[in-house]
């Protein structure tokens, strides 16, 4: 418990500041956090299919590659074909790869470049939240930082009804309650005071910034879910070990990788709403 307090205390002290480095330094760090969990993704793959090395630099330049296009696409920089494109170049070098290596499982493949794909929009989504505005990136990493804190207190002490046995044990329906509410409460007041914008041209009232909390809430809890499955089918407790008593970069960024994709998401509605689609 002690390591663990003290990880946390030297992760907030090394990576608050980062939230407020200019666009371009902000982009390059958290790709270097991608690069990080691309690492832990396909070393977690690879040991599980057998494959080599080589499919680490595969997985890391997959990642890195999705991971700049969509940041691009999100800011205007370049349009939807240009992805597609992007996606299908990586797709006809996946397949490409299958046929000289025939002893190549195409599920390896697969699970390579899902795993990929999802890492790469969840940390391109953090990227852009920074360009709304700091204080939306902290609203961000606030609501799943006390969804998990407050599920963990309360599941530990109320939790009777398990949320997915299968996946996680640990997990009850009444700490993700819990969770949501006090989640929602604290950055709901934190909105209110630093008058946060979240969704850029529209103006949330109280029902509606509530809404939003408890869909940010919940979506980091499946972003965790997400994550547990992917651990427990591997067969492994953390994706490394990076960080003493926290696990890895995707251990600490679960939540905040599927919670930002549906916060940005939204964004990306209402703007075309604003704009007469």
């Amino acid at each position: 418990m002690k390591k663990r307090a003290l990880t946390s205390v030297i992760l907030a002290v090394v990576l608050i500041p980062i939230l407020w480095l200019p666009t371009l330094l902000f982009t390059i760090v958290v790709g270097f956090f991608l690069t990080v969990a691309s690492f832990e993704m396909a070393r977690m793959i690879a040991a599980n299919e057998q494959l080599s090395w080589r499919y680490y630099l595969i997985h890391a330049a997959t990642s890195l590659s999705l991971y700049v296009s969509f940041y691009l696409f999100l800011e205007d920089h370049v349009n939807g074909l240009f992805v597609l494109m992007i996606l299908f170049g990586i797709s006809t070098t996946y397949f490409s790869v299958l046929v000289i290596d025939h002893t190549l499982k195409y599920t390896a493949m697969s699970q390579l470049f899902l795993s990929a794909l999802y890492i790469a929009i969840g940390f391109a989504a953090i990227s852009y939240l920074q360009t709304i505005g700091v204080l939306t990136l902290i609203y961000l990493f606030l609501v799943t930082l006390l969804t998990d804190i407050f599920a963990y207190l309360f599941g530990i002490k109320l939790g009777r009804h398990k949320l997915a046995p299968n996946i996680s044990p640990k997990k009850s329906w009444e700490g993700l309650i819990s969770g949501m509410f006090f989640s929602t409460v604290f950055a709901v007041s934190y909105v209110a005071i630093f008058e946060v914008t979240l969704l850029t041209e529209v103006s949330l009232g109280w029902i509606e910034l509530i809404g939003l909390t408890l869909l940010m809430s919940l979506s980091g809890q499946f972003g965790d879910l997400i994550a547990s499955k992917l651990k427990r089918d591997y067969g492994r407790k953390d994706f490394s070990n990076i960080f003493p008593g926290h696990g890895g970069v995707m251990d600490r960024f679960d939540s905040s990788l599927f919670a930002s994709f549906v916060l940005v998401f939204l964004v990306l509605v209402l703007r075309l709403f604003t704009q007469g689609l």
